[in-house]
């Protein structure tokens, strides 16, 4: 939470930097949160995460629309 905090508040970095940097520290986090779940937890998260990017597509796609 505090580096994805610290590269937000980075004005320094371009969008495409700022991007790049969140999904390091995501595929980071990941990692370790996975070294620590057994195969049941481990099948639990990878549906949480399909959730998420689902959700998070839906909300890319509504952003254009007015509501």
């Amino acid at each position: 939470q505090q580096q994805m905090e610290s590269i937000r508040n980075d004005s320094s970095l371009s969008q495409q930097d700022r991007r790049e940097k969140f999904r390091a520290v995501r595929e980071d986090s990941d990692t370790k949160i996975r070294a620590v779940l057994n195969d049941d937890q481990k099948k639990t998260y990878d549906q949480m995460q399909q959730q998420m990017r689902e959700r998070h597509q839906g909300h890319e796609q509504n952003n254009g629309t007015a509501q």
